[in-house]
């Protein structure tokens, strides 16, 4: 970003590739047709659930890994954060630098609970609360005390201490924290797993199982099929930087009036009401007005099936470059990609289906075409190390056709 018209905004979560997504997009399907289900029954229909609180109410545990935590302080290593506090992984851990009187404050959907459960990390002792405060708040701001007391003595690592009181009131968030640790001197506090446990659990059924097996299946499926991305977002003009022309490229040399965003006006215009930012910039692109774009593909694809192009120079489709051989093949081809929403797959298929393609390699004395640049012979080129790659795992059937995943990582002698 150069700061003049864009700015990276918030994160999306996105399908890692297009397999997840027909996989994620499954599980979506199933979780609506389960909420439908369960809108028609007479047990819950009235309660209007969403799937996460349908299946929490199996579960002793008011919090789930998917809640909402805040550390009562920032002063935490990355990989030992609030939300290793309540992912239900012993393994992992939640270490405040603050160490007394540190804690997290967990948002749920809210429920009455009667007790909590604390589990120590696996290592250090000296590090392990011996006293905690417990609060609750319903609009996240006004905490009320539920209780306060001492913690059991941890007499081995990873070991779950279950702490019980009387509470009738219900709240949505829950703050924690632990003014002693079981060293005075202590400079860190830990904790592995924190459980916020709910008065009230309801017996099983079958909607109810249903509903906490696809919960967890779903929860899976966002770590294996999602993933975050960065977005871009524009600037409000009063933060947009003024462009202009700059003396022999020096930056301290402005010239002339403000630039505005456009094309070069040799390549046309843009798209009637296309607005003056990358949106517009990629109608542009695929307008049908614009052959350009069409063009430069079509012969690049080219290149790929018959190893030179119909514009022998890719990198200059212009004026400085090679005309092409055949101009008319080259209209026709990125005329029919335009008009056919630019499938790529039909237009290799046109390629490889033609005569031109399919003709033999062997030189032919008859013509005076060293070059073949006008294809009166079939393509004869070295293929590119991926392209020998793959077809020699092809031809020991070894190919995996699957779409989409991480790069390949070759053999390595």
């Amino acid at each position: 970003m150069d700061g003049n018209k864009y700015e990276y905004g918030d994160h999306i979560t996105v399908s890692k590739d297009p397999e997840s997504k027909l996989k994620w997009e499954e599980l979506l399907n199933r979780e609506k047709s389960l909420l439908v289900k369960i809108s028609h029954s007479k047990k819950y229909g009235s309660q209007n659930y969403d799937l996460a609180t349908l299946a929490g109410l199996l579960s002793p545990d008011l919090s789930e890994p998917s809640s909402k935590v805040e550390g009562s302080s920032k002063n935490n290593p990355r990989h030992q954060s609030p939300r290793h506090a309540i992912d239900d992984n012993i393994k992992t851990k939640y270490l405040n630098r603050d160490a007394k009187g540190s804690g997290l404050t967990i948002h749920t959907p809210g429920g009455v609970i009667n007790g909590i459960s604390l589990t120590s990390a696996e290592d250090i002792p000296g590090r392990d609360p011996s006293s905690y405060r417990l609060e609750g708040s319903v609009n996240g701001k006004d905490f009320t005390l539920i209780s306060e007391g001492e913690v059991p003595n941890f007499d081995k690592r990873n070991q779950k201490h279950e702490i019980f009181f009387d509470n009738n009131e219900s709240y949505k968030s829950y703050r924690i924290s632990f003014p002693k640790l079981a060293d005075i001197y202590a400079k860190e506090m830990q904790i592995s797993e924190i459980e916020l446990l709910k008065s009230n659990v309801a017996s099983p059924d079958e909607l109810l199982n249903e509903a906490k097996a696809l919960h967890i299946e779903m929860l899976e499926g966002r770590k294996n099929f999602l993933t975050t991305t960065l977005i871009a977002r524009e600037l409000p003009e009063s933060r947009k930087r003024v462009t202009k022309v700059l003396n022999r490229g020096e930056y301290s040399q402005p010239i002339g009036d403000p630039l505005s965003p456009g094309v070069f006006s040799v390549l046309g215009s843009m798209p009637k009401n296309a607005p003056a930012n990358r949106m517009g910039l990629a109608d542009w692109l695929v307008d049908g007005d614009n052959p350009l774009t069409a063009r430069v593909l079509v012969n690049r694809f080219w290149i790929m099936v018959f190893g030179e192009g119909l514009v022998r120079t890719p990198e200059e489709f212009g004026l400085q470059g090679e005309h092409p051989t055949h101009p008319e093949l080259l209209d026709w081809l990125a005329v029919d990609f335009q008009e056919n929403g630019w499938n790529l797959k039909r237009l290799l298929k046109q390629m490889m289906i033609s005569k031109t393609f399919q003709q033999s390699s062997k030189h032919r004395v008859e013509l005076n075409d060293p070059e073949n640049k006008l294809w009166g012979r079939g393509p004869s080129y070295r293929l590119d190390a991926e392209v020998l790659r793959d077809l020699a795992l092809w031809s020991g059937g070894l190919l995996n056709r699957k779409l989409g995943g991480e790069g390949v990582k070759p053999y390595q002698p």
